[in-house]
């Protein structure tokens, strides 16, 4: 399924890059300017066809010779014209040092000896690590962070003749956008608000990388390393707050076991011999546990009239 979007994308990319308009009516080859396709276009850069295109009297003797060159040598010299590009591949080619047409592949395509050279650009998405940076938040708090991009090249043509390098660029790019973001966030947002930080890199990525011929499709924020004595500061403040909250609990359960207590006390208070049943079922409960002897206070005794207390003393022994 996700080859088949990829597929689907690579086709879409095409056939943008085939509708734009040639380049004699976009702007001049110094300022870049969007034109209906969403993509910065330039000059001679990007074309699709070769009408206009003049080699100069040099160009096409040396161009005649190669073709000479090619008649004579056939068939061995199809071993050097042929050439073959991936599914996920384009080939930019340049004719005495100019754009020849647009993006050539997928499959086989033919090259001219001596006057022609190609590039190979890869279509598939880059994964690639931004390096931990050290940033100063928002609230003066020094953090590393890292984290991860995906991008992948929409436009061949534009990604060899704009850039040097792009994916070295995007990678630089990625470092100092990462640095600007997170520079304007606090540390309690960096450390809970991730998605909206990941959203906004790649908005940032995207707008610069758009003129290099290249796509961010996902940023991710991988790790954020806080300095030892700020965990351990934050894990004080955590453990105080747990602390806090479990003597307030206690205090809470304590509230409620008085309030029983007095509601039982009003209880018992209602009738004086539920005390001394109550106080007989504890002695019985301490028996049943523990073999011992148990000796009843003097007042409780006389006070227990009209019960057997020693029939009861003694089935407690």
């Amino acid at each position: 399924m996700r080859g088949a979007k990829q597929h689907h994308s690579w086709k879409a990319d095409d056939e943008r890059r085939q509708r734009s308009p040639p380049s004699s009516q976009q702007a001049s080859p110094t300022r870049p300017h969007n034109t209906s396709s969403g993509y910065h276009m330039h000059e001679k850069f990007d074309t699709d066809s070769h009408e206009d295109y003049n080699l100069g009297i040099c160009g096409y003797i040396l161009l005649a010779l190669s073709y000479a060159l090619i008649c004579l040598t056939f068939p061995f010299s199809l071993t050097v014209c042929l050439k073959v590009v991936q599914e996920y591949e384009r080939a930019v080619m340049f004719r005495l040092g100019r754009i020849l047409g647009g993006a050539k592949g997928p499959g086989l395509f033919i090259i001219v000896p001596c006057v022609d050279a190609y590039t190979k650009v890869d279509l598939r998405t880059v994964t690639f690590d931004v390096p931990p940076q050290e940033i100063l938040t928002k609230d003066s708090v020094t953090v590393a962070v890292d984290a991860v991009v995906y991008f992948r090249v929409f436009d061949p043509v534009i990604s060899i003749t704009n850039v040097e390098d792009a994916p070295k660029s995007t990678q630089l790019l990625a470092a100092t956008s990462l640095r600007n973001v997170l520079g304007t966030k606090s540390l309690q947002e960096i450390l809970s608000d991730r998605e909206s930080i990941a959203q906004t890199m790649q908005a940032a990525l995207d707008e610069g990388t758009e003129g290099w011929g290249v796509r961010v499709e996902r940023v991710e924020v991988k790790d954020v390393r806080l300095p030892v004595q700020l965990q351990r500061a934050m894990a004080a403040e955590a453990e105080a707050a747990r602390e806090a909250r479990a003597k307030v609990i206690a205090a809470e359960g304590e509230q409620k076991a008085a309030r029983a207590l007095k509601d039982a006390a009003d209880v018992i208070m209602q009738s004086p011999t539920a005390l001394q049943l109550r106080y007989l079922q504890t002695l019985t409960t301490i028996a049943s546990e523990k073999n011992s002897t148990i000796v009843f206070p003097i007042p409780v005794m006389k006070m227990m009239t009209g019960l057997d207390i020693t029939s009861y003393s003694e089935t407690l022994l």
